[in-house]
């Protein structure tokens, strides 16, 4: 078995949700998979990303699939869950994919948090030359998916419904949790695994807006002790202090990497131009 993600950072295992959420339900239910973390790989560009894998013929790209496979595996950090806390789960994950998953959605939408966070960050990881355009790409992605969400079509507008939703949300799951270790008590769950991919970004990574989110967040010391709770038990090995983006770039090396994109977009475009319009 094999885990690929986007790489730790932050004092985080990885900078992306859904890699966390992969990784944190393979350490509560004992699954003896290899993290593999990408950067400057082409794996990141012919696969998706984070992706499970079993041998050859497994390859799952979503959380819920790889639960369904590793649970009939029989790893299931589900399995002491009564069937109404598994109704109860379920009905809590719908809230959070609702309300908490376009809280994502800051990090590519909001032009400051992309270009001071998010862009620079994957820039750093794609491989060369696609760095200097697939960041861009992605926040198209975004806008679509925030487009497609919200009627509105004020950024200012849309930012207020995502906020709103974030404060109801951690007020909702921070009574649920109390001073229990785990939302359903002193074993973690899937539901852990899936909130905590989405929280401990947003509580960890410094976004310069919106200040709102991390700040609903200390409201809520229980939610903050849990996202330390599982960082400290699951991922010991995590270092606590972010790594430096910029201190890789500058100089001689980005201007020859400006350059180099440059040639070849410039190339590949004449090579298309040659095939197509040749006739």
């Amino acid at each position: 078995m094999e885990l690929y993600v986007w790489p730790e950072d932050h004092g985080l295992p990885s900078f992306d949700p859904l890699s966390l959420q992969m990784m944190t339900y393979c350490r509560f239910a004992g699954v003896q998979a290899k993290v593999i973390e990408l950067k400057n790989s082409w794996r990141i560009i012919t696969h998706k990303v984070p992706m499970f894998t079993h041998g050859f013929d497994h390859r799952l790209t979503s959380f819920q699939s790889m639960i369904r496979y590793l649970q009939k595996q029989g790893y299931n950090a589900d399995s002491k869950l009564s069937a109404k806390d598994r109704n109860n789960a379920q009905a809590y994950s719908s809230v959070v994919a609702e309300k908490l998953e376009p809280a994502w959605y800051l990090f590519w939408v909001r032009s400051d948090n992309f270009a001071m966070i998010t862009r620079p960050w994957y820039a750093h990881r794609f491989p060369f030359p696609t760095n200097f355009f697939l960041p861009g790409y992605y926040q198209s992605f975004y806008r679509k998916r925030v487009a497609e969400t919200y009627s509105e079509s004020d950024d200012l507008q849309i930012e207020k419904q995502v906020d709103d939703g974030i404060q109801k949300t951690l007020a909702l799951l921070s009574q649920k949790l109390g001073e229990n270790e785990y939302f359903f008590g002193s074993s973690p769950t899937s539901l852990d695994a899936y909130v905590f991919g989405f929280l401990a970004p947003l509580a960890k990574v410094p976004l310069p807006s919106p200040a709102s989110t991390k700040n609903s967040l200390k409201d809520h010391p229980n939610l903050e002790a849990f996202i330390s709770r599982i960082i400290r038990k699951y991922f010991p090995g995590v270092k606590a202090e972010p790594k430096d983006i910029k201190k890789d770039s500058g100089g001689l090396k980005e201007w020859f990497d400006i350059f180099g994109s440059t040639l070849f977009a410039l190339t590949a475009m004449s090579v298309y131009a040659y095939y197509n319009f040749r006739r």
